[in-house]
């Protein structure tokens, strides 16, 4: 396994970014999987059993970040929503103040 320090410079140079995003790192990690299951094909060792269980880790984590970001989506619209409700009952709540302050300006003027 790689150091940190050269993760994070491979990753810098691989996105030609100061600060790699959470896409980046998840591309990162794919392109790191391929090249190791055709390493582990055309390495002198080849071990099929090795290059069946990156194949499953990498479906694994494949699988994985599809249900984390599905994941973030919903809590993302579901926020959204909860913020266009909470507006909408603002909305509604100041409509019915100058409704009343209506009435009141009416009242005080059949005086």
């Amino acid at each position: 396994m790689e150091s940190p320090l050269f993760r994070f410079i491979s990753l810098n140079i691989f996105t030609k970014r100061i600060f790699p995003t959470f896409i980046d790192e998840i591309c990162f990690a794919y392109y790191q999987w391929m090249w190791r299951i055709l390493s582990s094909f055309c390495g002198s060792n080849w071990n099929p059993l090795k290059t069946i269980m990156h194949i499953v880790f990498m479906g694994i984590m494949v699988i994985n970040n599809i249900i984390s970001m599905q994941l973030m989506i919903y809590l993302i619209i579901q926020n959204i929503l909860k913020i266009l409700n909470l507006s909408f009952q603002i909305f509604m709540n100041l409509m019915n103040q100058l409704k009343s302050f209506q009435t009141v300006d009416k009242d005080v003027s059949s005086f």
